[in-house]
């Protein structure tokens, strides 16, 4: 039989698999070619803020394959202690703590919904998130880590609901 860290590991190295990360644009965007992130690693490596919420998803990914649930708090990832002195849930840009959102903010049309972004627009007008993808059957929620300009997180409001 495997020991739980080791089980951890696994889990967690699956659950990173599916976590991405992009940018939402509306016409434009919302980074230019040139200076912003064009992949997972380059977002990672050249923003701290998208490095953190990759960390979180995947504190998220695990706490969800033990529980089978998202935490209803931030606070609740700790008990991972692999994460709990590791995660950071500070913007490096703004100094704000992160807005977790169990609920979730949905936009119409969309299937995924908000469940953790910045407290303030401070990376170019725009704010990085996680989005989820709702688990289907025993399957885990896949997550995105994106940048979103405001105008557009501004069209995500409160799930109803169900």
């Amino acid at each position: 039989m495997m020991n739980p860290h080791t089980i951890a590991a696994v889990v967690l190295s699956i659950a990173l698999t599916g976590c991405t990360t992009t940018t939402v644009s509306s016409n434009r965007p919302a980074v230019s070619e040139t200076d912003g992130p064009r992949t997972v690693e380059h977002a990672v490596a050249s923003d701290p803020c998208a490095a953190h919420l990759h960390d979180i998803a995947g504190a998220m990914l695990l706490y969800f394959a033990i529980h089978r649930d998202l935490p209803n708090s931030l606070d609740d990832l700790k008990s991972l202690t692999d994460f709990e002195s590791q995660l950071d849930s500070t913007c490096p840009a703004s100094k704000q703590t992160y807005v977790y959102v169990p609920g979730g903010l949905e936009t119409p049309g969309k299937s995924k919904f908000i469940i953790l972004h910045d407290a303030a627009p401070s990376h170019r007008g725009s704010r990085w998130c996680i989005l989820i993808e709702p688990a289907k059957g025993r399957a885990a929620p896949s997550m995105e880590v994106l940048q979103v300009p405001e105008p557009i997180f501004r069209g995500y409001l409160p799930r109803n609901a169900n």
